[in-house]
């Protein structure tokens, strides 16, 4: 598995634009709702995230919120649900390793029921914090226990200098329900420094 496969999501495959003012009213009124108004200060995300404290976590700034709430109409209207869109264009390797016989999703987790990718559209945290999603094709549970093949993918990825948060968030705060994912956020030390981010 290419551990750090990273894929642009979001001006590739879909237009984050509409000509309806209503829809785009909507849009807005959404994206002013759901956002966070300050950026989350790495000490105290690591806090909330011991203290299971996800949903004050799970909020993006306006901006971002905004491209967001426009790019879950896009890919709803292309693709019928998010999950499908991902499928098609982010998760395609990952799921296809269900389809084979020999797939048990009862099985211990290994490397490969994994896939890292860095957050288009990041929660709203002090500078300098990398966002990550952790895609896996076993049940993760809810909560900040990272399992083991996943402590081994984030350290191999960002080394073992990096200092790093892992949650899987609650059921009803998930965007994407169909298939388990975590969220990792990364305050890399300057030797862990790599190339692997997006350019």
């Amino acid at each position: 598995m290419n551990l750090n496969r990273m894929i642009d999501v979001k001006s590739t495959h879909l237009q984050n634009n509409t000509e309806n003012p209503k829809e785009t009213a909507e849009i807005e009124a959404n994206a002013s709702m759901r956002c966070a108004h300050k950026p989350i200060l790495w000490k105290h995300l690591k806090e909330m995230v011991a203290a299971g404290e996800l949903i004050k976590i799970s909020k993006r700034s306006y901006k971002v919120q905004l491209q967001y709430e426009k790019h879950k109409v896009m890919a709803k209207k292309k693709y019928g649900t998010m999950f499908e869109y991902l499928k098609t264009h982010i998760l395609v390797d990952l799921v296809a390793q269900t389809k084979v016989p020999e797939f048990d999703p009862s099985t211990p987790l290994t490397a490969s029921d994994f896939l890292l990718v860095e957050a288009d559209f990041p929660y709203y945290i002090e500078e300098g914090i990398e966002h990550w999603i952790i895609w896996c094709i076993k049940h993760l549970p809810v909560g900040n226990a990272c399992p083991e093949a996943a402590v081994e993918i984030i350290k191999q990825t960002f080394g073992d200098s990096a200092d790093w948060t892992y949650f899987v968030n609650f059921v009803q705060n998930q965007s994407v329900k169909e298939i388990s994912h975590a969220h990792v956020f990364i305050k890399r030390s300057q030797e862990s420094v790599t190339t692997c981010r997006r350019k």
